[in-house]
C-alpha cells in the first residue's frame, strides 16, 4: 500500500514541490487515519483486545 501510493505521488509530481518532501501523499494519510480511527473505536468499545469478566 505504502510503496504504491508513494510511487504514484512521485509520478504525479507531488514530491516536485519542496514543501511536500517530508509529507506522505494525502490518500495514504487518509488511509492511515481511517485505520487508526477503526482501531481506536474498537478499543473504546471493547472489541479489540478487551478482557471479558
Amino acid at each position: 500500500m505504502y510503496v504504491q501510493q508513494v510511487l504514484t505521488a512521485f509520478a504525479e509530481g507531488f514530491y516536485d514541490q519542496p514543501e511536500n518532501i517530508n509529507s506522505i501523499p494525502l490518500d495514504l494519510e487518509s488511509y492511515y487515519q481511517q485505520h487508526y480511527n477503526t482501531h481506536l473505536n474498537l478499543c473504546n468499545f471493547g472489541g479489540f483486545g478487551a478482557k471479558s469478566n
